[in-house]
């Protein structure tokens, strides 16, 4: 009798073994690549972070959130045995976009940063830029007319700030950049303000685009009805915190945005927004 009861407890310990191996697998094999694109506008509050991962399974982190949160959502979009970022894109250095960096670079390998060529005493920034001196990691600073393929699909064109901008405050040298993927189009404006949306528009850039991510939160400081029409999206996501203290996005953004049959959506109010691309 003794043995029978031993041997049972061992059976159902086993079964269970075997279920939660099943389940991880199920779960691990979601996340491998699927000829898809993945964009992630994840839920960090007051802050920005994208994780973006292409058709062929290439990761890129755009920003890193006011705080750790952002390690959490990777951590839940990523096979765990897989600790690999192809690129960090930190479109400007303030806290609210790059707080969890410096972290991320300890715990992934990251090939390459692209960032803006901006000077900041902000000590988390001097962390980050500490962190990848001694990684050895890859500096590509984002200027106007820079192309790369992150896959053989996917590419990104930087359309902002000019080579030079040592005069742009730090918001107005935010990267704006364009993400394509066979015939669709999104723009990427970190907190770009009007100055740099208008220097934009008087540059004959191409910005249209299927999904803008609305500047600076939808603060008042940008998205004018120029550059709305210009970038001419059908959906535009906002990525705030709920109360935050700004009161972003701005109610005249928002009814801005409505008036010009954008689809708005709201990480403060939805949560982290995925969107797949076929």
């Amino acid at each position: 009798m003794k043995y029978s009861f031993i041997f049972c407890r061992f059976t159902i310990f086993a079964a269970a073994i075997l279920i939660a191996c099943n389940i991880f697998s199920l779960r691990e094999l979601f996340l491998l690549p699927d000829g898809k694109l993945h964009v992630h506008f994840l839920s960090v509050g007051q802050g920005d972070a994208t994780l973006i991962i292409t058709p062929s399974g290439s990761r890129v982190l755009v920003d890193g959130g006011p705080d750790l949160s952002v390690l959490e959502y990777i951590g839940d979009e990523l096979p765990f045995f897989d600790r690999t970022i192809d690129s960090i894109i930190l479109t400007h250095p303030d806290l609210d976009h790059l707080a969890s960096l410096p972290e991320v670079l300890r715990r992934y390998h990251v090939s390459n940063v692209i960032m803006p060529s901006v000077d900041r005493s902000l000590p988390r920034y001097q962390d980050f830029l500490n962190e990848i001196r001694e990684q050895n990691i890859s500096v590509i600073f984002g200027a106007s007319d820079l192309f790369l393929d992150l896959d053989n699909a996917v590419s990104l064109h930087t359309l902002w700030p000019p080579v030079s901008a040592s005069d742009l405050s730090t918001n107005g040298s935010s990267l704006i950049q364009m993400l394509e993927f066979k015939s669709h189009k999104i723009l990427f404006t970190g907190d770009a303000d009007l100055q740099a949306e208008n220097s934009l528009l008087a540059s004959g850039a191409d910005i249209n685009a299927d999904v803008l991510k609305v500047p600076h939160h939808g603060s008042l400081s940008a998205s004018s009805t120029g550059f709305l029409l210009s970038v001419n999206p059908t959906s535009a996501i906002v990525s705030a915190g709920l109360n935050n203290p700004h009161s972003h996005p701005h109610p005249i953004v928002l009814e801005r945005l409505k008036s010009l049959g954008i689809a708005v959506r709201n990480t403060a109010v939805q949560g982290t927004i995925s969107m797949t691309f076929r």
